[in-house]
């Protein structure tokens, strides 16, 4: 994980909570700069523009994202144990961070987000993409496209952190087990 400096972290956090209650689009940097208390000329030192500053974020977050999803996955764990690990770590890093979990989808069908970035922003998908082709290779689930397998389970996950973040459903550990079981069941042979 990039160490960042305070004022780039107060820039990232502030940037988050806007987006997440204004929108990527209607989120200025004026905006930026008033809420988080660095100055204008502070922000564009370290960014040099919106752009520039949520693809940087966006990095920051995947990175982080994928820092967490792994975070106590212990490499001796059999496949099901890893899964439900992995799953859990996931959903219970967007009911924690739903600002995180709003600008990771509006980013994802955003053209703010270039693609260069996006090719750094995959590269730290490497160890889930490998978990699922290992997977795959021991037979564990089924041989699919990593891209949609990556695409159900993230479906899953995101779909009841939604759920939970706007109140729709109570849930606790039982029902996140559930969820898990079920998502497995849709990838297994």
């Amino acid at each position: 994980m990039n160490v960042l400096s305070d004022k780039q972290h107060r820039i990232f956090e502030t940037t988050l909570k806007l987006i997440a209650e204004h929108g990527l689009h209607n989120t200025p940097m004026s905006l930026v700069s008033k809420r988080s208390g660095v100055s204008t000329g502070a922000i564009y030192h370290h960014f040099n523009g919106k752009e520039h500053l949520i693809n940087e974020l966006y990095i920051y977050v995947k990175q982080d994202l994928i820092d967490n999803i792994f975070e106590n996955v212990d490499s001796n764990q059999e496949f099901k144990e890893k899964f439900h690990r992995i799953w859990s770590n996931y959903f219970y890093y967007l009911i924690k961070n739903p600002d995180i979990l709003s600008f990771i989808e509006q980013c994802s069908i955003s053209p703010i987000i270039n693609e260069k970035t996006r090719k750094k922003a995959e590269k730290f998908s490497g160890p889930l993409i490998e978990f699922f082709e290992n997977g795959i290779k021991d037979k564990q689930i089924v041989d699919n496209e990593i891209e949609l397998i990556l695409a159900i389970t993230n479906g899953n996950v995101v779909a009841l952190a939604k759920l939970f973040i706007s109140g729709m459903l109570s849930i606790n550990q039982e029902t996140v087990n559930k969820a898990i079981n079920i998502s497995l069941k849709g990838l297994s042979k």
